[in-house]
């Protein structure tokens, strides 16, 4: 909850709880399945891939290494070529031409990327231009297969029976809490609709809202929205009473 700390009243005065005891909660078994265990592991191998030669046609996602250079009109454009360079296909590291171009060939191949060039090039936007790509090799991230040794030399465990052993022990010990703060909030929510409030401070009020204000300015700015597009403010009142209510309740509990 918001913590309000030195903020002063009394609570008796605000809120008459109603009465809580024998309240009951439904709470669903909590299970940890295969597939789950099995997206843990696969992040665990992911985690430790490493970079392979491919001799087969490049494909998105892989690591090619290039020369390339970039000609306009028989005119070599140095500032606009390299070597040794290395780019991931599918994010336009040089261009998505190149990228395109580049597409099913493989290691010593040489490719013509055409393209017309945009305003990144200076005198030279809207002329028509060929990038000359030689590729010198590929790689592609490849996760290894789960071991003893892997966990060994990477874990504390000394085996894969353990290690998987204590993936579903920490997804259990994890949904558990889930749980728990599920059903506290279940709980208080159904405190809150049979309690007696007669209004709220001002002041804890005004706590509240600030923070929660606070919070939706940060999530706005995270997906680049305005505060008012994630709630109306008929949406946030409501929130910030809601939560003034509970933590009135809690304090009078």
């Amino acid at each position: 909850y918001f913590n309000p700390g030195d903020i002063s009243y009394d609570v008796e005065d605000y809120v008459s709880p109603g009465d809580y005891k024998g309240l009951k909660i439904d709470r669903k078994e909590v299970l940890v399945t295969e597939e789950e265990i099995e997206a843990a592991v696969s992040e665990f191998t992911d985690d430790h891939a490493v970079l392979k030669n491919v001799t087969g046609k490049i494909e998105d996602g892989m690591y090619v290494n290039v020369d390339y250079s970039l000609v306009v009109e028989d005119e070599y454009l140095g500032d606009y070529s390299g070597s040794n360079k290395e780019i991931v296909m599918g994010y336009g590291f040089i261009c998505d031409e190149v990228d395109r171009a580049l597409h099913g060939h493989k290691v010593g191949d040489y490719v013509n990327a055409r393209l017309v060039l945009d305003y990144n090039f200076g005198d030279y936007e809207g002329k028509e231009a060929s990038y000359v790509v030689k590729v010198n090799a590929v790689y592609r991230y490849e996760a290894p297969e789960l071991t003893d040794l892997l966990v060994m030399e990477n874990t504390e465990y000394d085996s894969v029976e353990d290690f998987r052993l204590s993936i579903k022990n920490d997804l259990l010990a994890k949904k558990e809490s889930e749980s728990r703060n599920l059903a506290g909030e279940q709980a208080l929510l159904k405190l809150v609709e049979s309690a007696d409030f007669k209004g709220y401070p001002d002041s804890l009020y005004a706590y509240i809202e600030e923070n929660v204000r606070e919070i939706q300015s940060y999530y706005a700015d995270w997906f680049g929205v305005e505060p008012e597009e994630l709630f109306t403010e008929e949406e946030l009142s409501d929130y910030i009473l809601l939560e003034t209510k509970k933590e009135l309740l809690v304090e009078a509990i």
